[in-house]
């Protein structure tokens, strides 16, 4: 789906920008352009910075929890 149709970035592409290191809407307005036009797609794109930071770290929060043993002994 298109976030920003002024510079033709979607959110896959967004996503892709914060797997590689953007960490906010400043990284990837410099990295795609987006909310440089118009500006209407400014709080879409923040709501999809911040699901690809939920997503990428999901798998760090899984891996955490399944390896650590929260058994004791006695």
């Amino acid at each position: 789906m298109y976030i920003c149709i002024c510079k033709r970035v979607t959110e896959s592409e967004i996503h892709e920008a914060v797997d590689q290191g953007a960490c906010s809407f400043k990284d990837i307005r410099t990295e795609l352009g987006v909310g440089t036009e118009c500006g209407e797609c400014k709080c879409h794109a923040r709501q999809c910075i911040r699901q690809a930071r939920q997503k990428s770290s999901e798998p760090i929060l899984s891996s955490l929890t399944t390896s650590i043993d929260l058994t004791t002994t006695a």
